[in-house]
């Protein structure tokens, strides 16, 4: 920095004596020699950028002058920079040399201020500049925090000994680093002075990478006031940048349609050349620094993976260490049973591995839930993880869970059992459930609960039976059952029995039931019996049921919430759907749950086709047979108040998770009842604000048959019974049929019979209700 300062002092005064000797003589030195130069640019790409910049003579002549320059930019990026300095342009045998020194004031994007000291030289002739700035930032570093390293998504500090895990305190910093520019300039005065340029710039941080770039342009003068211009630059940390220029100027010096070097006396100084895509004026960079403290953040912890050791009792703490883990096939009831009797309230962390066949033989309470086997963890936590254990990785688990809840640490405070990671399927159908809930405060996320075999999945995916504090996040919940006996098929994605205080937030719940016998087939996304404060907002909820076995008075019923004996006098008390802010699950992401599975398949097993027109998809459909009933219902209340929430500023009707969608199919056969009901009330209270319902019942080439599409339907001997739908979406009801005789009837609101019904704020424009297409009235059917 010394030898620089010596460079520049040197420079100055050469310029200074060349100006006093050759120039002094001709022209006589002035205040204020010519009119100040202003300048505005705005920069339009990734981001919108604004500057300003000014040239003020305060002394000298044609040939040479001292000056003082400003400069301000401003950042949509939330960053700016404040530039003031002063330097010297002088001429000697056409040649223009300048030197000249700045102090920047920057701040960067995340808030962060740093003062720079920047000098540079110049040199130009009429058609070529050149020019060379550095970069000596008077503070490096500025603290953002201190954080854990796995708060930052970074693993590189976790550690373990024995049964706890540390991570480390990081300082994170934002940092810029000394740094150098150049730009070499040519103007083509046959081309209107049309100027291109090109160069590069060197930044050097301390404890980031380095950046390297090289920047080019063309400047195109549409008159004195008026420049525009295009850049480009790119390096190794920020990428390409691509960038429009528009530049107002006013006062400073006319050019000469054939340039002289005097034109350029009041030219804009080139500088900042690695910051076009920001407000501030010097590079800078994000940088983790170890403090060297580390923090025990979990304990209690105990490792299983397939290259461990087996269990043996007798080695007490001793066994499952990060150092020893325990054999993969260890993972059973009797080891964690011993577990839980050294040290209480454990946490497991499995790695790859096989873990199959898991549990003992219990009888747990219900029926749903029944099985020959489940895996009981009391109190204890689960975790899938990576070869490493430091970070989550699901693991494949074949069995059955039932889960007894958070327990109390030894100072009696709560605690919440976690299940996060984990791949559970069926083991050759033996359960009939895959989680069981039994007790509080459980928490589980990204998990894959079923599959779509009979083998290795569960007809009901996961039951909550008791229990309260109950949160499911980012997991896909699969109930499937591929009926092939002389048994009624059911399957159900959550059931929540006698629950409150319940949870599902952004998982994709797919519901698949198929009967191939005459008898009755029902599939239920999620049924809520007791519920008290139960809060959706799912991603996908796909609920099918298929009817192939050609019966007589069977019935085909495929409902999205099955909602009974859920009624509180605080009606905030009671289930809630919320429009979830997510896009369903795509089909490729079916098809990388399926591929993971790839191992569990056999070629004759029946896949899983979810719809991805809505993000809450029912369906149920019938093939031949008599005196049927296909029955399809969004939402099914008995004795029950319940909250659709879909209205936000967004919802349109045109995105999936707007549409609630209802089908009613069947096909063939004699005498069927085909039913679509986007909310049935039986009983209850809906409070609608803002789903688009669309209900569509079909009958195709079946005979005498009827066929019924209902928007909402409110029935029952309850004294107050209703409907509130406020703002509500466009509703499409549709009874339709093709190649049939069946009878139609579609109807947007039907009431029954009763001593009082309620509807408030149904607005009837927003209800397309048509039979073949032959728009239908009144939307209204009110016979109570």
């Amino acid at each position: 920095m010394s030898g620089l300062s010596q460079k520049l002092s040197f420079l100055s005064l050469s310029l200074l004596a060349v100006y006093n000797s050759s120039l002094h003589a001709e022209f006589r030195p002035t205040s204020f020699p010519l009119i100040p130069r202003l300048s505005g640019e705005g920069y339009f790409g990734n981001r919108a950028l604004g500057e300003f910049d000014g040239m003020v003579p305060i002394y000298g002549n044609q040939d040479g002058i001292l000056y003082v320059d400003g400069l301000g930019k401003l950042g949509s990026d939330d960053g700016y920079l404040g530039s003031i300095g002063g330097g010297l342009r002088g001429i000697h045998n056409n040649y223009l040399w300048g030197a000249y020194v700045f102090g920047d004031y920057n701040r960067t994007s995340r808030g962060q201020h740093f003062p720079v000291v920047n000098p540079g030289l110049e040199l130009m002739t009429n058609y070529l500049d050149i020019h060379v700035n550095g970069y000596f930032p008077t503070t490096k570093q500025k603290s953002e925090g201190i954080f854990l390293g796995s708060d930052l998504g970074t693993t590189q500090y976790i550690s373990f000994t024995g049964h706890s895990q540390f991570d480390s305190l990081i300082n994170v910093v934002e940092e810029v680093g000394n740094g150098v520019d150049g730009e070499i300039g040519l103007t083509l005065p046959e081309t209107r002075n049309l100027r291109l340029f090109g160069g590069g710039y060197h930044f050097a941080p301390q404890n980031t990478s380095d950046i390297n770039g090289i920047v080019g342009g063309v400047e195109v003068p549409i008159n004195h006031n008026l420049t525009v211009a295009f850049r480009d630059s790119y390096d190794n940390v920020q990428k390409n940048t691509a960038l429009f220029t528009v530049r107002f100027t006013l006062g400073g010096i006319k050019k000469s349609e054939q340039p002289t070097v005097r034109d350029r006396l009041l030219d804009p100084i080139p500088r900042h050349l690695g910051t076009w895509d920001t407000g501030s004026g010097i590079p800078s960079q994000q940088a983790y620094l170890n403090t060297g403290v580390r923090v025990l953040t979990r304990d209690n912890i105990w490792f299983f993976s397939g290259t461990g050791s087996p269990f043996v009792a007798a080695n007490g703490f001793g066994n499952c260490t990060f150092e020893n883990n325990c054999l993969d096939s260890s993972f059973n009831q009797p080891t964690l049973d011993a577990i839980n009797t050294i040290s209480p309230n454990a946490n497991l962390y499995i790695g790859p591995g096989t873990y199959g066949n898991i549990g003992t033989t219990t009888s747990p309470s219900s029926i749903t839930a029944m099985a020959t086997s489940l895996l009981t963890l009391d109190g204890q936590s689960l975790y899938g993880r990576s070869i490493d254990f430091k970070t989550g990785q699901a693991q494949i688990l074949q069995g059955s869970l039932l889960v007894t809840g958070g327990k109390e640490d030894e100072q009696g405070r709560p605690l919440t059992e976690t299940i996060d990671s984990l791949i559970l399927t069926n083991q050759d159908g033996q359960h009939p459930a895959g989680i069981v809930i039994v007790g509080p405060r459980v928490n589980i996320s990204n998990a894959a609960i079923g599959f779509d075999t009979n083998d290795r999945g569960y007809r009901t995916a996961i039951s909550i039976e008791g229990a309260q504090e109950i949160n499911i996040s980012n997991s896909v919940l699969i109930a499937f059952a591929d009926g092939n006996d002389n048994f009624d098929v059911t399957t159900t994605g959550v059931a929540i029995l006698n629950s409150s205080d319940i949870t599902l937030r952004n998982n994709t719940i797919l519901v698949d039931a198929t009967q191939r016998t005459a008898n009755s087939v029902v599939a239920r996304g999620v049924q809520i019996d007791r519920g008290l404060r139960v809060n959706i907002e799912n991603r996908q909820l796909d609920v099918q049921a298929h009817n192939l076995g050609s019966g007589n008075d069977t019935t085909t019923r495929a409902v999205g919430f099955d909602v009974s004996n859920s009624d509180d006098r605080n009606l905030f008390d009671n289930p809630t759907l919320i429009r979830s802010p997510s896009n369903p699950i795509s089909n490729e992401v079916i098809e990388a749950l399926r591929a993971l599975h790839s191992l569990l398949r056999t070629p004759t097993d029946v896949a899983l086709n979810p719809s991805t027109t809505a993000a809450f998809n029912v369906k149920a459909e019938n093939v031949g047979g008599s005196d049927n009933t296909i029955l399809a219902q969004g939402v099914s209340m008995l004795s029950s108040d319940f909250l659709i929430n879909y209205r936000t500023n967004s919802n349109t009707g045109s995105l999936p998770q707007d549409i609630i969608n209802v089908e009613a199919e069947n096909r063939g056969g004699m005498g069927n009842d085909v039913v679509a009901q986007g909310v049935f009330i039986n009983n209850g209270l809906i409070v609608a604000n803002g789903p688009f319902l669309h209900v569509v019942a079909l009958d195709n080439q079946g005979s005498n048959g009827s066929v019924t599409a209902v928007g909402y339907q409110a029935q029952g001997t309850q004294v107050f019974s209703g409907i509130v739908n406020v703002s509500g979406g466009l509703n499409v009801i549709e009874a339709n049929s093709i190649n049939s005789n069946a009878t139609l009837d579609a109807i947007g609101i039907r009431l029954q019979p009763v001593t009082s019904r309620t509807v408030i704020g149904i607005n009837e424009a927003l209800f397309r209700v048509t039979e073949n297409g032959v728009p239908v009235t009144p939307v209204i059917d009110n016979n109570g």
